[in-house]
């Protein structure tokens, strides 16, 4: 290659700088293969609201933790990547731990998303709520299969919302009605703390689901249909805290433990809300 083929290619209308967008991603079109020589040929696409990547990467490992649907950080081999066409990579890594201005939202599929104003809606009552409590969230949210659950998975107990993202709307409605101070006086919890709650308690319903792999979909068993929301909820804080780390000050456990742990007004407030 000549001096000026090299400054075509550096010039490149479809090269871009990797500096220039976020490396953190949505794992899509993933898979491998094994080659003759025991090697893995791994293939994918990664997503954020700045690009569609298609990636390669060659490997004598064989990451079986690694799915679809993962938050995951690009190993950059080169200064720049193509827009169009195929780049080699070194690898991706699953991302476990998120810096302040890293937005796992910006990484969301449109096909997961049933109401993008519902959504977008979500995504700024979290980016004004306290720290704590939003980071909380977020992390339970960083499992993709958490995420992806309670963004498409209907919501059987109302006819209108017994479809895809039906649980999502109806956590949303009433995050909203939280918002407008409908509930939160009946309740112990401090306000920002309840709103957070009642995101908690909507996320936590996916935990009643599970997938049948021989018809391909989704259904809550019989005996599921008799778990509590306070108790999945509470279970979910505590899992999130203790895989990633995340730092909740006593004042803010204590705050939802009044909401999850009080049985007569968690009662009333399922009914209200679910």
């Amino acid at each position: 290659m000549n001096r000026n083929q090299l400054v075509s290619l550096d010039n490149h209308p479809e090269l871009i700088e990797t500096t220039q967008i976020e490396n953190l991603f949505r794992l899509i079109n993933y898979k491998l293969r094994k080659t003759i020589d025991s090697n893995y040929i791994y293939e994918a696409t990664v997503f954020n609201r700045q690009a569609i990547i298609k990636l390669t990467w060659i490997s004598s490992i064989e990451f079986t933790e690694m799915n679809n649907g993962a938050v995951v950080k690009v190993r950059w081999l080169t200064r720049r990547f193509f827009v169009s066409g195929t780049n080699i990579v070194s690898g991706v890594e699953r991302v476990n731990q998120l810096s302040s201005i890293e937005d796992i939202f910006t990484t969301v599929p449109d096909n997961w998303i049933s109401n993008k104003k519902y959504f977008q809606f979500l995504v700024k009552v979290l980016s004004e709520m306290e720290d704590q409590l939003a980071t909380l969230i977020t992390y339970i949210l960083l499992d993709e299969q958490v995420l992806y659950r309670f963004l498409t998975l209907p919501y059987p107990n109302l006819k209108s919302y017994n479809r895809k993202g039906g649980n999502f709307e109806v956590t949303v409605t009433n995050l909203n009605l939280a918002l407008l101070g409908n509930y939160h006086e009946q309740y112990p919890a401090e306000r920002e703390t309840f709103t957070a709650a009642v995101i908690i308690m909507g996320i936590s319903r996916q935990l009643m689901w599970m997938y049948d792999d021989h018809n391909r979909r989704f259904f809550i068993p019989a005996e599921n249909k008799k778990m509590h929301l306070n108790i999945l909820a509470a279970r979910l804080v505590n899992e999130t805290t203790k895989r990633y780390k995340v730092a909740l000050s006593d004042h803010y456990m204590h705050e939802l433990d009044k909401v999850f742990k009080n049985k007569s007004q968690m009662h009333s407030l399922t009914r209200h809300l679910w």
